[in-house]
Formats: C-alpha cells, sequence, structure tokens
C-alpha cells in the first residue's frame, strides 16, 4: 500500500469547536445505546452502568452514587460530572466497548457483523457510478448532518479511490486518547479481528440510510495523531 499523504485529502472548512456539545452528544449516546438493550437485553445496560461507574472511580477518584439504573441517569450524572471533568462524557464510549466485549457472539449480533467482512472478500466491490452516489455530496452532506448535531470532529477530510471507495481523515478527534486506551486494554476488535472507530461506524451507517445501500469500513491509519478510514459500499 502506497504511503497516505494528508495532503492527498481534500478538507472541509474547520470548525471552531474541538469537542462536542455535551446535551447533544449525551443524548445521541443514550438513543444509540438504548438500541443495544433492545439486541442484548436490560442486562447490557446493567452491565455497562457498572462499568461506567467504575471507570469514572478509577479514573476521576470520584465516589459515584449508587442509584443510577438507566441510560438517561447516567447521562445527567455525566453532564453533572463534566462541569468538574471535562472528558466525562466520553464514559459513555468506554463503557460501550467494554460491555460489547462481553456479549460479542451472543443474540446473533457478533455473527451479523463477522459476515460483513465476509461478503468483503466473497462479492465483487459495488461500482458508486453504477450504483450513482455522489461521494462529494454524500462526504457533504455527513459533515453538515454532524455539525448540525453538534457532534462534529474539529477537522475532516476525504479522499476518492478508482475503486469506488473513498478514504476518510479525522486530523484531530475528541476521543484520540480514550481510544488509545480502549486499544490497549484490548477492547477495539471487532468479532472478526479488524479495528473498530465510532465515527467511522457512525459514517457508514449515515452512508447506508443517505444511499439505501450497506456500507462497511477499515481502519488504515490510527493514532498518528490523525486517524485514516477507507469507506467502501458492500
Amino acid at each position: 500500500m502506497a504511503e497516505l499523504k494528508i495532503s492527498d485529502f481534500k478538507m472541509f472548512e474547520k470548525i471552531p469547536t474541538t469537542e462536542p456539545e455535551l446535551g447533544s452528544y449525551t443524548a445521541l449516546a443514550v438513543q444509540a445505546l438504548g438500541a443495544e438493550e433492545n439486541i442484548y437485553g436490560p442486562v447490557f445496560t446493567t452491565r455497562l452502568i457498572k462499568h461506567a461507574l467504575r471507570y469514572i472511580a478509577q479514573k476521576f477518584g470520584e465516589k459515584t452514587p449508587e442509584d443510577i439504573k438507566t441510560l438517561s441517569q447516567l447521562g445527567e450524572y455525566l453532564i453533572t460530572l463534566s462541569e468538574k471533568h471535562h472528558t466525562a462524557y466520553q464514559t459513555f464510549l468506554y463503557a460501550q466497548f467494554k460491555t460489547e466485549n462481553e456479549f460479542q457472539g451472543q443474540s446473533g449480533a457478533a455473527a451479523r457483523i463477522a459476515s460483513v467482512g465476509f461478503h468483503k472478500g466473497t462479492e465483487k466491490k459495488p461500482n458508486v457510478e453504477e450504483r450513482k452516489v455522489d461521494l462529494d455530496n454524500l462526504l457533504s452532506t455527513y459533515r453538515q448532518t454532524m455539525i448540525a448535531m453538534k457532534v462534529a470532529t474539529q477537522e475532516l477530510g476525504y479522499k476518492k479511490n478508482r475503486d469506488g471507495s473513498v478514504d476518510v481523515i479525522w486530523p484531530t478527534c475528541y476521543f484520540l486518547d480514550l481510544c488509545q486506551s480502549i486499544f490497549e486494554e484490548g477492547l477495539s476488535k471487532r468479532p472478526d479481528g479488524r479495528l473498530q472507530c465510532c465515527h467511522s461506524l457512525a459514517m457508514t451507517q449515515f452512508f447506508k440510510l443517505a444511499t439505501g445501500y450497506d456500507w462497511d469500513y477499515d481502519l488504515l491509519e490510527t493514532y498518528k495523531p490523525h486517524c485514516i478510514a477507507r469507506a467502501y459500499m458492500i
């Protein structure tokens, strides 16, 4: 693989904020994790809250409350805690990775994720031109949507490839330090062994909703401090 250069990427205009808006991010996290609870059952939320409170106690030295039972209550607590520890909102992501690792292989979820890798290796890659997908417009819409939702990273760029895939770069990311810690703990692998990225996952889910086609991603570079993912239709 040829060496990737940041200068090769078409960059969107940089926004002034370096972190997500707390209320918006918390609401999205609660919604997303609630969807996972529908897959795994209430025990998923119970374990996630346990991991979240343990993470807070260890990282911030806080004595955590004992009456948190729901994702919404956890979100409200993290918003309050962020007044003292501004990165407390990241607790959601750590607890999610920790809990998902415990549930891999259950409820068929891991099998569905692993099947993505299987199809990637056995099927011909669809052509974005044949499917009339305008990648420039797709990426621009994604960027504007994330900004409107107040959860965008400060910078984002992309580079289209001849095979119809697109390489997306995050020069800076508000999850960088946390993701490195998650990687070092061995929590960042997907069931098929590839590394996962919350921004890449959200992006490809957006692409699916916008185009009507399934998308997947592979991480090409991580923590340099930029991260680069290759997104492609499957």
